[in-house]
C-alpha cells in the first residue's frame, strides 16, 4: 500500500535499525561520558570538601574554586537527563536519529562541563597557586586530576567518533516534536504499567501530573522561564541553608542565596535551550528573545563576577581590603546590570534559547 510504504520509509529515514554500526558508538560514547562524570564527582568532592585534601590543592581558591562549585551540581543534573531516557532506548527495536542526536549533545555538554573545570585546575597548577600550601599530598591530587584528564578525553574521542557516523552528523529534523520532557513522561507511564497493584493509582497520578504540571496552563511547556526560576530558587536555598549549618547565619548567606539562585537559573536556560529539554514550535523571538537573553546572560555573569571579584572592585570605587557584604552585593548588582543593558542593546541574540514564551 503507498500510505504503508511512505510510514515505512519516513521511520527507516529518520531512525537507526537494529545492527547499525552507529549504535554501539554512541553506547561507548554514553559510557565513556557517565564514567568520567562519576570520577569527576568523587574527585570534586573530595578535593573541596575533605578540608585536609583541599587545604593543600593549587584549586583551593577563587577563581578556579568558583567552576568547580558550580560544575559539580550542573554535571549530575545533565547525566540524570541522560539515564532517565535510556528505558526508551531498546535494543531490538530502531532509535530515532534525533534521540540519540539528541544523547549525544548532552554527553559533550557533560565532558565540556567537566573539561572546563579540569583547564581550570590546570591553569592553577601551572601557575603555581597557593603554592606555600603545597606539601606531599599535592603530587595525589595532581595525580588525580592527570587521572580524570585522560577519563575526560577518552569521553570526547568516543563523542567524537560517534557524532561523525553519516546518519548522525545530518542536519537535524524537526526537533519540536521531540524533547526530554516528553520523553521523561513517557518513562514516567512506563514505569506506572508495572507498579503491580498500585498500577492503577499510579496510572491517575501520571495522567493528573501530564495535565496540570506538563500541559496545564500553568505547566512547564506554557512557563519554562517560571518553573526555572522556581527550581533556581529553591536550589539557591538549599545551597544557603547547607552554608548556613557550617558557618552559622552571617550577612555573607545573602551572597550564597544570590549567587546560587542565578548561576542555576542561567545554566537551566541557556543548557535546557541547547539540549532541547522543553521544546516549543514556536520559540521566543523578536525583544521577548532579547529580553530573554539578557536577563539569563545578567544571571550568568553573577558567578563570574564572584570568581574575579579581587579585579573588579574598581567598578564599584572600592578594594579587596575595604570590602564588606554590603559592597559585595552592590558588585553583583552592578556587574548583572551592566550585562543586561548590554546584551538588551545588543543587534542581535548572542545565545540561542528554544522556549516558548517568557513568564515570570
Amino acid at each position: 500500500m503507498p500510505t504503508g510504504s511512505a510510514s515505512e520509509a519516513d521511520i527507516l529515514a529518520t531512525s537507526l535499525p537494529v545492527g547499525d554500526p552507529a549504535r554501539p558508538l554512541v553506547k561507548r560514547a554514553l559510557y565513556c561520558a557517565m564514567l568520567a562524570a562519576l570520577f569527576f564527582e568523587c574527585f570534586a568532592v573530595v578535593t573541596t570538601e575533605v578540608g585536609s585534601l583541599r587545604a593543600h590543592s593549587p584549586w583551593q581558591d577563587d577563581p578556579y574554586d568558583a567552576v568547580v562549585s558550580s560544575t559539580m551540581f550542573f554535571v549530575p543534573l545533565v547525566c540524570g537527563l541522560c539515564l532517565v531516557r535510556l528505558p526508551l532506548f531498546r535494543r531490538d527495536a530502531p532509535l530515532p536519529i534525533q534521540r540519540l542526536r539528541d544523547l549525544l549533545r548532552a554527553i559533550w555538554l557533560t565532558a565540556s562541563l567537566i573539561g572546563l573545570t579540569l583547564a581550570a585546575d590546570w591553569v592553577s597548577v601551572a601557575l603555581g597557586a597557593d603554592r606555600a600550601m603545597w606539601n606531599r599530598r599535592t603530587p595525589a591530587l595532581i595525580a588525580m586530576l592527570a587521572a580524570e584528564s585522560a577519563l575526560t578525553a577518552g569521553a570526547f574521542i568516543a563523542i567524537g567518533l560517534a557524532s561523525l557516523r553519516p546518519n548522525l552528523a545530518r542536519p537535524s529534523h524537526d526537533r519540536s516534536r521531540i524533547d526530554w520532557l516528553g520523553d521523561v513522561m513517557a518513562v514516567v507511564v512506563q514505569a506506572s504499567t508495572h507498579a503491580g497493584p498500585l498500577k492503577e493509582m499510579a496510572s491517575r497520578i501520571t495522567r493528573w501530573f501530564q495535565r496540570t504540571a506538563v500541559d496545564g496552563r500553568l505547566g512547564l511547556r506554557c512557563h519554562p522561564l517560571l518553573w526555572a526560576a522556581t527550581a533556581s530558587f529553591a536550589f539557591g536555598a538549599l545551597l544557603t541553608a547547607g552554608a548556613a549549618q557550617e558557618e552559622g547565619f552571617s550577612p555573607v548567606l545573602i551572597v550564597f542565596l544570590i549567587v546560587g539562585t542565578c548561576g542555576m537559573f542561567a545554566f537551566l536556560v541557556m543548557g535546557g535551550g541547547y539540549l532541547g529539554v522543553v521544546r516549543s514550535a514556536q520559540p521566543a523571538s523578536g525583544t521577548r528573545r532579547r529580553l530573554i537573553d539578557a536577563v539569563t546572560l545578567a544571571c550568568a555573569s553573577a558567578p563570574v563576577t564572584i570568581a574575579f571579584r579581587d579585579s573588579l572592585w574598581w567598578l564599584i570605587g572600592t578594594r579587596a581590603a575595604d570590602a564588606r557584604v554590603l559592597q559585595l552585593v552592590v558588585l553583583l548588582a552592578f556587574g548583572s546590570a551592566l550585562v543586561f543593558l548590554v546584551v538588551l542593546g545588543a543587534k542581535r541574540s548572542p545565545v540561542s534559547i528554544e522556549l516558548p514564551r517568557l513568564s515570570g
